[in-house]
């Protein structure tokens, strides 16, 4: 457990760039791995930092062995188990994990690539020091208020999702000021689990069963 002069208010109350202290609570630092170093790297880390006011726990998970929802599960039970007293009279309800791997018909477990040199197939970015990490919050009457006004402008139906990606990307795409002419791209994942029929034939939750 590492101790830091650090509060929980400067961690989850900033309104600009995300502070560079911030990436010190986890275990592979500003996280410049890609999955093929869990052949020498943690699968999984977790590092635990005493604040002044509270305890920090980060997470790092190898895509390689699970994903984000994988990651989340067991984030919500260890909340549980450390919010309740678990003994006979107090049982804990736990989602069900997804443990049962997907492969394509005809490949895995074990892809072959033809490559002996990792570096012919592995890609690394390194970071620009000009560009800052943010995180924006939006409350419920903001996005509320976005799909009410998608909504009015188009004939179908818009959700709040697709209202929230539409503005993201207008404003992304209006702060790259860009000539008109040019052609620009941005990307979006969130839960694309069952949205890959290639690889996935039916939702996770059933293949668990």
């Amino acid at each position: 457990m590492d101790e830091y002069y650090l509060n929980s208010s400067k961690i989850v109350s900033h309104h600009e760039s995300i502070p560079p202290s911030l990436w010190c609570l986890f275990d592979v630092g500003e996280l410049k791995v890609v999955n093929h170093d869990a052949h020498s790297r943690a699968l999984l880390s977790v590092q635990v930092t005493e604040l002044v006011d509270g305890v920090f726990i980060g997470y790092t998970l190898n895509h390689a062995v699970g994903d984000g929802t994988s990651l989340w599960l067991f984030v919500k039970a260890l909340s549980k188990i450390f919010m309740n007293q678990i003994n006979d009279n107090n049982i804990i309800n736990f989602d069900k994990p997804v443990f049962k791997p997907v492969f394509s018909d005809g490949y895995g477990p074990i892809l072959k690539l033809p490559y002996l040199d990792s570096s012919k197939f592995i890609v690394r970015h390194e970071a620009n020091p000009e560009l800052r990490a943010r995180v924006f919050r939006f409350s419920a009457e903001l996005i509320a208020k976005l799909k009410a006004q998608a909504n009015e402008k188009c004939d179908t139906t818009i959700s709040s999702f697709q209202a929230l990606s539409a503005f993201t990307w207008i404003s992304i795409t209006r702060a790259r000021n860009q000539p008109y002419d040019s052609n620009t791209s941005c990307w979006i994942v969130a839960d694309t689990r069952p949205t890959r029929p290639a690889l996935i034939t039916k939702p996770l939750w059933e293949l668990c069963e």
